[in-house]
């Protein structure tokens, strides 16, 4: 059973991680298991603030982040990288892709899934396989940096 996003982001911005057996978020029938913000940090490079994962077949693909706040309601938020571990797709992809504004864009054609797309064709992702599921991640993150930003003060 899946959880709305906003559900999902509120708990795991307060620490709280949820159920992974039936608490993951459904975006446009891509699912993804998003971890507690202050949990497991040995996987993350120096000014990531996260990871959650993509979940399929096999071993599911993770997407580390970076959320900076900058003041009540504003914020940075980047995917910084991507481990892609498929069959097909292995391996860790750089990509530093501002997100900010993704939950605002409208699908594959908006402005930031347009980045996203262009990036991962430019590096021959053949995100064909799972369908583009990296467009759902940059408003994951978004919505965590929203999130984020309207705790602060």
């Amino acid at each position: 059973m899946a959880i709305p996003l906003k559900q999902a982001v509120d708990m795991v911005v307060r620490g709280i991680a949820p159920s992974e057996d039936n608490q993951g978020v459904i975006l446009d029938d891509h699912h993804f298991y998003i971890r507690p913000i202050t949990s497991n940090k040995n996987l993350l490079e120096p000014g990531e603030t996260s990871y959650f994962r993509h979940r399929h077949v096999g071993n599911d693909d993770r997407v580390f982040y970076s959320v900076n706040v900058k003041g009540k309601d504003s914020y940075d938020a980047k995917i910084t990288r991507i481990q892609y571990r498929g069959p097909f797709n292995s391996g860790m992809k750089k990509v530093n892709i501002h997100v900010g504004g993704a939950l605002k864009d409208t699908g594959l054609s908006g402005a930031i899934a347009a980045k996203v797309l262009s990036l991962l064709a430019g590096l021959n992702i053949q995100s064909k396989l799972d369908g583009d599921w990296e467009v759902q991640a940059a408003k994951i993150v978004d919505a965590i940096g929203q999130r984020m930003a309207s705790d602060a003060s």
